[in-house]
This record gives structure tokens, sequence and C-alpha cells, in this order.
């Protein structure tokens, strides 16, 4: 299996407009590496977003949603989403139609004032990205990834790319913000 870089796709990469749905599973479909066994072959892929997609009630959300639903085409669709506490306990139950498999996960609140915010501060990372990193959240992730064998991970979110970043290096990862 080939790992693909983290990437940001573009107008430019498709020739089509940057929203485009189906440009960006064409791009995922010719990236999307060999299964590894012949039994296997429907796509194990990972959604990772701060917003979790159910009920549609802001853009970001219904972007989510149309993301999930254009790629259940291509195989098993697994979403982890990173909420606060407040957030987590207001979703609690809500189902999510379509998709293989769901993992709720705490997302870190950032406090720019912070000694942790302003030490961050000194790093080439955007500071509310290392600020907001839990070792022992991306193991919970990377967990979730392994045991279910998933080999596409994709972050809908920016809050999300460090936890993106701390996977295996065999599974192709896709920045989709």
């Amino acid at each position: 299996m080939v790992a693909m870089p983290a990437t940001r796709l573009r107008a430019s990469d498709t020739g089509a407009p940057a929203a485009s749905l189906r440009a960006r599973i064409a791009i995922l479909s010719a990236w999307y590496p060999e299964p590894r066994d012949k039994a296997s072959l429907r796509a194990r892929i990972a959604i990772l977003s701060a917003w979790y997609p159910e009920p549609r009630d802001n853009g970001a959300k219904h972007r989510l949603r149309a993301t999930i639903d254009a790629l259940v085409e291509l195989g098993d669709v697994h979403v982890v989403v990173f909420l606060d506490e407040t957030e987590r306990q207001a979703v609690e139950g809500v189902p999510v139609a379509g998709v293989a498999g769901l993992a709720v996960l705490p997302l870190p609140e950032f406090h720019p004032y912070s000694p942790r915010a302003v030490l961050a501060g000194l790093s080439a990372t955007p500071r509310s990205l290392n600020a907001t990193w839990d070792p022992c959240i991306a193991a919970q992730l990377r967990r979730f990834i392994i045991e279910r064998g998933i080999d596409t991970v994709i972050a809908a979110d920016m809050r999300t790319v460090r936890y993106l970043l701390s996977l295996p290096e065999e599974i192709t990862l896709i920045f989709d913000e």
C-alpha cells in the first residue's frame, strides 16, 4: 500500500469548482490503493470532523453530510467527531445514517492566554493546534482507525489536522478544509 502525504484538494487539481464533490471523489478514487485482500473490495474511509453531522442545522454540517453520502458509494465510511463536553452531551444518542462506525472524542478547548498556548506560539505549527493536542485522544483515534482496518482518513476540519498527522504512515491522509 502506498501512503499519500496529507494534501488539500484545490480547484486546479480537477479543473472543476472547489466545491464539486464529484471532483473530490474522482481524486480520492485515483489515489485509493489496491485492497489488502481480494475478498475485501470496499474502501474503508474515516472522516475526522469537529462537527456532528446531525441535525443538519448549519453549512458545515450540510457539507459533512454531503461528503458522507458521496463516499458511501466508494465504501464503508466511519466518522470520528471531536466535540467539547457540552456538545457531546447534546448529541448523545443521535444516530448518523449511512455510517459504518461512529466515534465521538473530546476536543480540548483552546485557551489563548494559557501558559500552554503561549508556549505553543514558539512552534511553527499554529498554536491553536498545539495547545489542543492530547496524546491520549490521539491514541484513542489510532486505536479506532487500526481496529477497523481503515486505510484512508480525511480531515474535514482544521481543528482535526494535528490528530490526522499522528496516524501511522501507511494510512492515506487527505486534508479537505
